[in-house]
C-alpha cells in the first residue's frame, strides 16, 4: 500500500452563553491540505484563510495558535493585508507550543493569511495547529479552527485500491472510476468520502458513490460502514473439535459449515443475521448450553464478539466496500479535476487523498487570425502545448506582449481567456492549430479585465454570468482605437468591466443566459463624433445618467500607444454639463462633427474650447477642423449675453394683480427702473442697483413706495442704465 500525505482541516465556533456582537466572519480556507511535492523540505501551506470586517470601524483580531507536532517541525503565520491574493508579511517560525499575532482590519475591509507547515526532515508524524481568532475588544465571539497535516503515514484502519484515476472522454458520456476499500481490522470500521476540490465546467456533474448508492451532485461528504469481524479467524476458533459432531436437539451446534450455520442444522435458523437475540447460536452460549459436556463457558468477551458478529451481517457482509467516483460529462470541453479524502471517521488524520482527471477529447482545427500594423488586442483561441507568443505569432515584435492586472505586465506566453496587447510591423495573420475550445470559465477581478473568447464567437448575452458581475455596456475591442462590441471574435481581445470579481463561463453551446438593458439613453443625447480619416470615437453629453447605470458609458484603461482615442478626462465617454476631454491623434488633421439635441438652458449655450484657445458655439449640426496631434479641450456651457440694451413688453399685459418687467443688458451698469402714472407722478421705483450684462426681469406687484395698492388704470415703466433710456406702457384692470 502506498504512503499518503494528508491534512483534515476541523472548524467549530465557540461561544459565550450571554449575548455578544459578531464584529467580523472568518472563512478558514480549504479543508484539506496536501504535501507540495516541488518543495524539498517539505512546505506545506494551508488553505488561503480570510477574516472579514463586519463593521464599519476598524477592529483588531488576535490570532492564538498552540502548535503540537513532532520536535522538528515548525509553523510559520503570514499576511495578505491589500487583498491582492498575495502574502506580503511572513513572521519566523515557531516551533511546537504557543504562538500569538494580531491585525488591524479597516471598517468593512478584509485580510487574509495563511499557515504554513514546515515539517524540515520530512519525517513521518501528526501536525496539529490549533488557531483561535476573537476580536480583541469584543472577545465573547471566538472562532477556533485545527489545521492538522500527516506526512508518510498510512490508514492503520483501512487500504484503498483506487484503481485508474485519469481518462479521457467524449462528450455527452458518463465515466465512473471504481476502488475498493478494505477493512483491515477486527472490527467495524465507518469511512468517510470528501470532495475536496470539484474543478469541473460548468455543465458537468460528480456524484459519491458506495456501492449502488449515489449522492447527487451536490452532496460533498457521504459515509458507509464496513464490516470487521472475520468469521474464520476469529469466530470459528471458538468453538473447539469438540463441538464438531454436536446436535441442535442435544443441546450443541455444529459449525463445521457455512451452509449449516446460515440453515440451522437441525434445531432450526441457528444464525439470524443482524439480530442475534433471536439466533439459537447465541441463545445456547449465552445460557450456558453451548458448549456441551465438561467444556468450559464461554467468556464475557466471546460471547459479545459472536453477538457483533450475528449484528454486522454474519457471514453474507464482506469486509470490503466498493467506492466509486461518477463524472457526467456533458456539452463543454474541457478539463475536470476532483480530489477526494477517504478516511476513517475515528482517525480523520489518516486519510488517502486521490485526484482524479478527466479531459475531453477534442479534434484540432486550425484558424486564420488576422491583425493589423502596430499595436493589436489579441487572444489565444485554441488549445495547444505551447503557448510561447514566438510560437503563436511568429511575426510579432519581440517583448511586445503585454497583460493587464492592476498595470501592464509584460509577458512571453499567452493563456486562454486572457487578453494581451501585441505589436506587429506589419499587418498579415497566423494560422493557429490546436484543439477546440468549446466552453470555458474564466476568473475576473473587479474593475477592467483584459479577455479573450473561445474557439467560436460568442454573442455577449449568451455570456453565463451566475453572479451578475459583467457591466452592460463594457466590452470593447481594438481597431485602432475603441470600439464597443457584441460578441468575442476568436483571436481578438477585449476589455470587459466587472462590479465585483467572480467567474463567467463562454460556451458555444449556451443560449439567452443573462439579459441586457435595452435601454440607451445615448441615443438622447447631443454628440461629438471626433475622426482622423482613418479612426472615429463618439463623445455625448446633454443627458442626465442614473448612478446606478453610470459605470455602463465608462471607458477602458488608456494605452498608451493607442493611434486613436478621444474620452472625458474621468474615462468617460458621456457627461451631462460638460467637461474635459482628452484627445489622442497620430494623424495630421482632427474633424469634429456635432448634433445638438438638448439645449444648454434658458439663455445659455454650449461652446468647445481647444487648448490653445478657440472657442466654437454648438448649434444644431456642424463640424469643426482641427490640426492634427493629441491635444486636450473644454466643453461647457456659456449664458449668451444680449448685443443691445432693451426694455421688453411687460407681461402680462393686461394684468392684476403682478406683472413681470424684463429687460436687456449688453454691459454691466447701473440701472433704475421707475413707475409712473399718466400725470408724470412717480409712483414706485422698484430697481436702483448695479447689474451684471444679460437678460433681466423684476415683478411688480401695483403698489406704491408705501407697499399700497395703486388703483385701475394706465401706468408708465421707464429704464436708465448708462446713457439708455426707454419708456413703455402697461394696464392695471381691477
Amino acid at each position: 500500500m502506498k504512503n499518503y500525505s494528508s491534512s483534515l482541516l476541523v472548524l467549530f465556533i465557540s461561544l459565550s452563553t450571554s449575548m455578544f456582537a459578531q464584529t467580523f466572519s472568518f472563512d478558514p480556507g480549504g479543508t484539506y491540505i496536501t504535501e507540495n511535492d516541488t518543495t524539498e523540505y517539505g512546505q506545506v501551506t494551508s488553505g488561503f484563510g480570510i477574516i472579514t470586517n463586519l463593521t464599519e470601524s476598524s477592529i483588531t483580531v488576535q490570532l492564538d495558535g498552540i502548535n503540537n507536532f513532532p520536535d522538528d517541525w515548525f509553523t510559520q503565520t503570514c499576511f495578505d493585508f491589500d487583498g491582492d491574493g498575495i502574502l506580503e508579511l511572513c513572521y519566523p517560525p515557531d516551533g511546537p507550543g504557543g504562538w500569538q499575532f494580531s491585525a488591524e482590519i479597516t471598517g468593512g475591509g478584509s485580510i487574509g493569511f495563511a499557515i504554513h507547515f514546515l515539517p524540515f526532515d520530512l519525517s513521518q508524524g501528526v501536525g496539529t495547529v490549533t488557531l483561535t481568532v476573537f476580536d480583541v475588544d469584543n472577545p465573547d465571539y471566538t472562532v477556533i479552527v485545527d489545521y492538522n497535516l500527516s506526512i508518510g503515514m498510512e490508514p492503520t484502519t483501512f487500504s484503498f485500491d483506487y484503481g485508474e484515476t485519469s481518462a479521457e472522454v467524449e462528450l455527452n458520456t458518463y465515466t465512473r472510476f471504481e476502488g475498493v476499500i478494505t477493512n483491515i481490522t477486527n472490527s467495524p470500521i465507518t469511512i468517510a468520502a470528501v470532495r475536496n476540490t470539484n474543478e469541473i465546467p460548468g455543465d458537468w456533474a460528480s456524484m459519491l458513490c458506495f456501492g449502488n448508492l449515489c449522492y447527487p451532485p451536490y452532496v460533498d461528504s457521504v459515509t458507509t460502514d464496513i464490516a470487521g469481524i472475520d468469521y474464520s479467524l476469529s469466530i470459528q476458533p471458538i468453538f473447539n473439535q469438540s463441538c464438531t459432531g454436536c446436535h441442535g436437539s442435544a443441546g450443541g451446534l455444529s459449525l463445521t459449515s457455512y451452509n449449516n450455520v446460515m440453515n440451522g442444522g437441525n434445531s432450526g435458523p441457528v444464525v439470524i443475521p443482524g439480530n442475534h437475540l433471536s439466533s439459537l447460536l447465541w441463545q445456547k452460549i449465552n445460557s450456558g448450553a453451548m458448549p456441551p459436556g465438561n467444556n468450559p463457558d464461554l467468556t464475557e468477551s466471546q460471547i459479545s464478539l459472536i453477538a457483533d458478529w450475528i449484528d454486522e451481517g454474519a457471514l453474507n457482509e464482506e469486509k470490503t466496500a466498493d467506492f466509486s467516483l461518477d463524472v457526467l460529462v456533458q456539452d463543454m470541453e474541457g478539463i475536470g479535476n476532483i480530489q477526494i479524502a477517504l478516511f476513517d471517521v475515528e482517525y480523520p488524520n489518516e486519510a488517502v487523498v486521490v485526484d482524479y482527471t478527466v479531459a475531453t477529447i477534442s479534434s484540432e482545427i486550425t484558424l486564420i487570425i488576422p491583425y493589423m500594423s502596430d499595436w493589436n488586442m489579441v487572444g489565444l483561441p485554441l488549445s495547444i502545448e505551447d503557448g510561447n507568443v514566438s510560437t503563436i505569432f511568429p511575426d510579432a515584435i519581440d517583448g511586445t506582449l503585454y497583460s493587464f492586472g492592476v498595470s501592464y505586465i509584460l509577458e512571453d506566453n499567452l493563456e486562454n481567456g486572457k487578453g494581451y496587447w501585441l505589436r506587429f510591423d506589419d499587418s498579415g495573420s497566423s494560422d493557429i492549430t490546436g484543439g477546440e475550445i468549446t466552453s470555458l470559465t474564466m476568473d475576473l477581478n473587479e474593475g477592467w479585465n483584459l479577455i479573450s473568447g473561445i474557439s467560436s464567437t460568442i454573442e455577449l448575452e449568451n455570456i453565463l454570468d451566475p453572479w451578475e458581475i459583467i457591466i452592460d455596456g463594457t466590452l470593447f475591442g481594438y481597431n485602432g482605437s475603441y470600439l464597443y462590441s457584441e460578441n468575442l471574435v476568436p483571436g481578438e481581445g477585449y476589455w470587459l468591466r466587472t462590479n465585483d470579481e467572480g467567474d463567467i463561463t463562454l460556451s458555444s453551446s449556451q443560449q439567452s443566459a443573462r439579459a441586457v438593458s435595452s435601454v440607451d439613453r445615448l441615443d438622447r443625447s447631443n454628440r461629438l463624433e471626433f475622426a482622423n480619416g482613418t479612426h472615429a470615437n463618439t463623445l455625448y453629453f446633454g443627458e442626465n445618467i442614473p448612478d446606478e447605470t453610470r459605470l455602463s458609458y465608462s471607458l477602458p484603461p488608456v494605452f498608451p500607444y493607442m493611434a486613436f482615442d478621444a474620452r472625458f478626462t474621468d474615462n468617460m465617454r458621456n457627461t451631462e454639463d460638460g467637461g474635459k476631454i482628452q484627445v489622442i491623434n497620430t494623424n495630421p488633421s482632427l474633424n469634429i462633427h456635432y448634433s445638438i439635441m438638448i439645449n444648454a438652458g434658458e439663455q445659455k449655450e454650449w461652446i468647445l474650447a481647444t487648448g490653445v484657445g478657440e472657442e466654437y458655439v454648438l448649434t444644431g449640426a456642424g463640424e469643426i477642423t482641427l490640426p492634427g496631434g493629441s491635444q486636450e479641450m473644454t466643453l461647457g456651457k456659456r449664458t449668451i449675453l444680449p448685443d443691445n440694451y432693451t426694455l421688453h413688453q411687460n407681461y402680462p399685459n393686461p394684468f392684476n394683480p403682478v406683472t413681470t418687467l424684463r429687460y436687456s443688458l449688453p454691459f454691466y451698469d447701473h440701472v433704475t427702473l421707475t413707475i409712473y402714472d399718466l400725470n408724470g407722478r412717480e409712483i414706485n421705483q422698484i430697481v436702483n442697483t448695479n447689474q451684471s450684462a444679460g437678460f433681466q426681469s423684476v415683478v411688480w406687484n401695483a403698489t406704491d413706495y408705501f407697499g399700497r395698492s395703486v388703483g385701475a388704470g394706465v401706468y408708465l415703466y421707464q429704464i436708465q442704465a448708462g446713457d439708455f433710456k426707454d419708456t413703455r406702457k402697461m394696464v392695471l384692470l381691477k
